[in-house]
């Protein structure tokens, strides 16, 4: 009987349907009670600030929990197979790709990296500051000061964002033009369950 047992615990699905008790959707609903009590005090751009902090944790959160659950699961259902004593098949195959070789790998920033992000930097303080200025003419200095840095910030951004993809597509292309491919008729072991 405990081998039939096994043997459903094998085949059942690693995300169930979450369960909980009635004290825990009480909490739950309390929370969120206090939360929007919360909310209505501080205000509309603040409570969205809020609720958008507050997602990114749930969301965060929630990801870890379904990744270990789903990894856990997969150990269990290799461990099990392991004891059971079924073994990996070797099974030839036609490979005509070549592996990526330097885009998998770890490597420093590159200087075009950092002087394009400092450039964006400077680019993006001189536009959105002038840009602001002219669009709020009566705003103070420390106001107008507060746009440039915004601005510079968000511009470092794009300048780094730009050249980090500019980097990987010129990486990618140059590997996939100089790449070497295995030999007609090579064949690699991978091994089937």
């Amino acid at each position: 009987m405990l081998h039939l047992r096994d043997q459903d615990d094998a085949h059942t699905p690693a995300l169930r349907p979450p369960r909980f008790t009635l004290r825990t959707m009480l909490a739950l609903v309390t929370a969120l009670c206090c939360l929007f009590a919360v909310m209505s005090a501080v205000g509309l751009l603040w409570s969205a600030m809020l609720a958008l902090f507050l997602s990114l944790i749930a969301a965060h959160v929630f990801g870890n929990s379904v990744g270990t659950r789903l990894r856990d699961h997969t150990s269990h259902q290799l461990a099990e197979r392991k004891v059971a004593g079924q073994r990996a098949v070797p099974v030839a195959l036609n490979l005509n790709v070549a592996a990526p070789r330097q885009l998998t790998q770890r490597t420093k920033l590159k200087r075009i990296t950092a002087l394009m992000t400092i450039c964006g930097a400077f680019v993006g303080a001189q536009f959105g500051g002038v840009a602001l200025a002219a669009v709020h003419p009566q705003s103070s200095v420390a106001a107008v000061v507060l746009g440039v840095c915004s601005s510079a910030v968000l511009g470092g951004f794009a300048g780094f964002l730009a050249s980090s993809f500019l980097s990987v597509i010129r990486q990618a292309l140059a590997e996939a033009h100089h790449a070497t491919t295995p030999q007609a008729g090579q064949t690699f072991i991978a091994e089937r369950h």
